[in-house]
């Protein structure tokens, strides 16, 4: 299992793939997402609830958003 590098940058949009809570890939397309998860973690080696995909919507926190005003 490959998990991103901490440096590497994960961009507004993007789709992330996590295993147990760890990014492991990202792309801007959904589809490459789904392919590689099934492709990584078949169902009957994995269990479903550690394995999920998000989407970024933005690299600000809502803290860092109340912490500006």
């Amino acid at each position: 299992m490959n998990v991103v590098d901490d440096t590497e940058e994960l961009s507004e949009g993007e789709w992330v793939l996590l295993f147990n809570d760890k990014v492991v890939d990202h792309s801007a397309n959904v589809e490459d997402m789904l392919k590689l998860a099934q492709e990584k973690y078949p169902n009957k080696k994995y269990p479903k609830d550690s394995i999920k995909i998000s989407k970024i919507f933005s690299k600000i926190t809502p803290r860092e958003t109340l912490l500006d005003k």
